[in-house]
């Protein structure tokens, strides 16, 4: 059996959870059947572009905007679409002779009507969130007029496509046990879970107790989160002057948060080795609201 799957973004050295999800997936199937994988990368990452890697400008275009307000699509995934590489990807795929396509989101999978067309084929969407929730979380939880408004359009654009393309797949796959509750009444599929799996290892032993965050700070869940914990939790134990230390990391860390760091409270951008950093922490938080 052969097995293309499509990501939008870079996978094969993920710098947030998506990636390595995705990543993951890949390896697992790659070890019972034949497995490719295309990522549609952000053309800012300067990736070298081959068989298997596109690159994309995401950069904001009013008129793939205007033409989502009158589509089933949403701007989020029209982002990701182009016909040149539409074509080179049905090309790929009828020359392999792929017999499962696996989309790694509702994102990537602006190119499914596409491929069910040209292709001889099954297609796969694994959902890797419900997200028009996350956006609706957001919009509850924010107390600034202008952003509550951006974000209620934003979800309906999102759930608008979500609904469809979910509809449209041969097979549906969830994340999560809780996701499929929500799919299970948008569609009669037989709705399959397809987690991520780990392997644990031991956490090297430390003299000082701390608590970590390590997640993609261009996701605004989590910049959610991370200000909730910085502005509402962390001065409790500062001001206790209580033996803890806090650590937060995750690429594209706003300024904004950068600033507030301090002796006890460590806060960098990127990390380049994240086993390596988790290795002498003590407890990982997720303060996480929005989806």
């Amino acid at each position: 059996m052969k097995i293309l799957i499509i990501c939008h973004k870079n996978i094969l050295n993920p710098l947030d959870g998506g990636g390595v999800a995705s990543k993951k997936i890949f390896t697992d199937l790659q070890k019972k059947y034949r497995t490719d994988i295309i990522c549609l990368n952000n053309k800012k990452d300067n990736v070298v572009e081959d068989n298997f890697n596109f690159n994309i400008n995401t950069d904001f275009n009013l008129k793939k905007l205007v033409l989502s307000l009158f589509s089933k699509s949403s701007y989020q995934a029209d982002r990701f679409f182009s016909k040149n590489i539409l074509k080179k990807i049905i090309y790929i795929i009828n020359e392999k002779k792929y017999d499962y396509v696996l989309f790694e989101g509702v994102f990537p999978a602006v190119y499914l009507n596409g491929i069910q067309k040209k292709c001889n084929c099954k297609t796969i969407i694994r959902t890797h969130n419900i997200e028009h929730e996350i956006w609706q979380n957001l919009q509850r939880n924010s107390n600034n007029l202008i952003k509550k408004i951006f974000y209620l359009f934003v979800k309906r654009q999102i759930k608008k496509w979500e609904d469809y393309i979910c509809k449209k797949s041969d097979v549906l796959c969830c994340i999560s046990k809780n996701d499929t509750k929500y799919f299970n009444k948008l569609t009669k599929k037989n709705i399959r879970i397809l987690p991520v799996s780990f392997k644990t290892n031991k956490s090297k032993k430390n003299n000082k107790f701390s608590v970590f965050h390590l997640g993609s700070m261009d996701w605004k869940p989590n910049i959610e989160g991370v200000n909730w914990f910085i502005e509402k939790v962390w001065p409790k134990f500062a001001q206790k002057n209580i033996p803890i230390y806090c650590y937060f990391a995750g690429k594209k860390m706003p300024n904004k948060i950068m600033s507030k760091s301090s002796n006890k409270l460590i806060i960098e951008s990127t990390i380049q080795d994240a086993k390596k950093y988790m290795q002498n922490k003590s407890v990982m938080i997720v303060p996480i609201f929005s989806g």
